[in-house]
């Protein structure tokens, strides 16, 4: 069966494991690997209930053989009903040999199957056999109301309180990683040990803000003419051993998302729509639209045109990467913008 979407996902999966109707074949796949190890976690124990080792069996990279899974997946399983055949980052789900998808039917159901992939191509003989025999789930970037929700019930978990609009200045702070986020929180709780108020001074003591994010300001910062602050995020990154030239790819992809994102906006496209277009997250639409309103789509154009000249004096040798980048911040953020 195809996944419905990741919280029907989630719900689906949470079903079977509740009722114990299990299917014999699960593949979890997408960027969020968060919830990937979460709910591989809770497939393997709803699978071996004793939890033996002697009846899990685990796999992973590109260089599985597959008549060694095949031959694991015939053994019976040891003094139990089933056994667990775990299979992570293989691969099968891109360009899989042609007998792993030609075995799938006829595996024996004693054994249960978990693959775990980064990516798939659902055109795939691998990807079509598990929708029908099992289940397919797609764990992607979750959007900031799910988000939300999670921080919160993790905080109440914790004893701790946080008002919604901090949990979200967290989210656009730390990005929407749930591992990075997960981190966060432990780093949130030890600070605020004896106390049950988590604030947006909390957040911004000790949650690491992520580059994207830092480079999103330093953007802002020229867009906003403010040249002390763009200068300042600029050595930030610097000290955090940030390459001038992956900063410089960085600035570019900002110039390029503002001027892709007001052209949709411009052709009637909702926020929704946009984010999907573009992959970014549909909560940060709105600040790349304020951005490149501040800039001008001529001012963004010009600005486009000079990262690919600055990049192209770097690699010519007429200019050193830190002062491209700090050339191109002056410029941006020291003039007012042209309408």
């Amino acid at each position: 069966m195809k996944g419905q979407g990741p919280d029907e996902d989630m719900k689906n999966i949470d079903a079977d494991i509740r009722s114990g109707q299990l299917k014999h074949m699960y593949l979890l796949y997408g960027k969020e690997d968060y919830l990937k190890k979460q709910y591989e976690k809770r497939l393997i124990s709803a699978f071996v209930p004793d939890g033996s080792e002697m009846n899990i069996s685990r796999y992973e990279g590109a260089d599985i053989v597959v008549r060694d899974v095949i031959d694991d997946a015939e053994t019976m399983p040891f003094f139990a009903d089933h056994k667990a055949v775990i299979l992570e980052d293989s691969g099968f789900f891109k360009s899989a040999p042609a007998d792993f998808a030609e075995y799938l039917p006829q595996a024996s159901e004693n054994t249960f199957f978990l693959f775990v992939e980064s990516e798939v191509d659902k055109r795939s003989k691998s990807y079509k056999a598990v929708s029908k025999l099992g289940y397919a789930a797609e764990f992607g970037e979750q959007p900031e109301s799910t988000l939300t929700r999670w921080i919160g019930r993790r905080m109440a978990a914790e004893g701790r309180k946080v008002r919604e609009s901090d949990v979200k200045y967290m989210i656009a702070r730390c990005g929407t990683d749930m591992n990075k986020l997960s981190m966060e929180m432990e780093k949130l709780f030890s600070y605020t040990s004896g106390r049950d108020m988590v604030t947006k001074e909390d957040i911004d003591a000790v949650c690491t803000v992520t580059i994207s994010n830092h480079i999103f300001d330093m953007v802002d910062a020229v867009s906003d003419q403010n040249l002390q602050r763009a200068l300042k995020l600029y050595y930030e990154l610097l000290e955090l051993k940030e390459a001038p030239m992956w900063i410089l790819y960085l600035i570019t992809r900002q110039f390029r998302l503002m001027i892709q994102i007001q052209s949709l906006h411009d052709a009637g496209k909702g926020n929704d729509t946009i984010a999907k277009l573009t992959g970014i997250p549909p909560y940060t639409v709105p600040k790349y639209l304020r951005g490149a309103g501040r800039f001008g789509m001529d001012r963004l154009r010009e600005a486009m045109t000079d990262c690919t000249q600055m990049e192209e004096a770097v690699k010519t040798g007429h200019m050193t990467d830190q002062l491209s980048v700090e050339m191109l911040i002056i410029r941006y953020g020291s003039r007012k913008q042209e309408r």
